[in-house]
């Protein structure tokens, strides 16, 4: 992911990348970590699709767990 993120410092392929580190660390239990990386990727306005998964993924790092159900 950090390939990606350092190559590709605009578009999807940033974001998704951003998304899936986020989603990983939280499954690690860094939410902290999550939080941050998930903020960040906010900050560049994502698309309407993308933006709905990062604002999920970012409540479930808040809430310090993920709900693979969900």
């Amino acid at each position: 992911m950090n390939s990606i993120i350092r190559n590709h410092p605009k578009g999807d392929k940033w974001l998704v990348s951003h998304a899936i580190s986020g989603l990983i660390y939280n499954f690690q239990g860094q939410y902290n970590k999550a939080v941050s990386i998930l903020e960040t990727a906010l900050k560049h306005r994502p698309n309407p699709d993308l933006l709905k998964i990062i604002n999920r993924l970012l409540s479930l790092a808040k809430g310090g767990a993920v709900d693979a159900s969900s």
